[in-house]
């Protein structure tokens, strides 16, 4: 079939014009709503990566939190396994305090007031720190003569001495230090 266009040519140049144009439009229509869903999904993807960045964060100063714990947690580990040590080496022979202190305390007179006593463990002796109040010089004088006198104690040093004036009487604040071989007397298996 053959097409028969009986309008002038100037009319046909222009329906021409107008069919390009309006093609034209339709393209540029198009092409601008492919743009225009492009820029929406990209703004959509840009806040889900906002969003994950922010959940990130929060996760991270949740796991920054846990890692201090867990310093904590380990170092309170290595203490424990240094005491097992030491409590295990103290197992392995231990020591009879009460039978240092029950020499201790036998020796003081009714004029001696013992009123602190610390004990530690250091360079392979065991150490009595003794603080107490003596009623005058020479029964402070006589306890650490007999102290002294003791075979089972290597030293017995007398830290200070100091006067003082309690109920309208002087009396005497002293610190000693008693020290034993660890090993010697004291010293027993732990099956005891």
């Amino acid at each position: 079939m053959l097409k028969i266009n009986l309008m002038p040519a100037e009319l046909q140049a222009v329906q021409k014009r107008q069919r390009t144009k309006s093609c034209a439009h339709k393209i540029i229509l198009l092409l601008a709503a492919v743009l225009l869903v492009a820029s929406l999904l990209l703004r959509l993807q840009v806040e889900q990566i906002k969003e994950k960045t922010k959940l990130m964060a929060v996760q991270r100063a949740a796991w920054e939190k846990e890692i201090v714990l867990y310093e904590a947690a380990v170092s309170l580990d290595k203490q424990i396994k240094q005491k097992r040590i030491l409590l295990q080496q103290a197992i392995a022979t231990s020591f009879d305090w009460a039978q240092l202190l029950q020499e201790i305390f036998s020796s003081a007179s009714d004029n001696i007031s013992l009123t602190k006593l610390t004990a530690a463990w250091g360079n392979k002796q065991f150490l009595v720190d003794a603080e107490g109040i003596a009623k005058e010089h020479i029964a402070l004088s006589q306890w650490l003569s007999a102290l002294k006198k003791k075979n089972t104690l290597l030293e017995v040093h007398v830290n200070s001495v100091k006067m003082l004036e309690r109920e309208k009487k002087e009396k005497l604040h002293f610190a000693v230090r008693i020290t034993t071989e660890g090993g010697g007397p004291y010293e027993q298996s732990a099956g005891k």
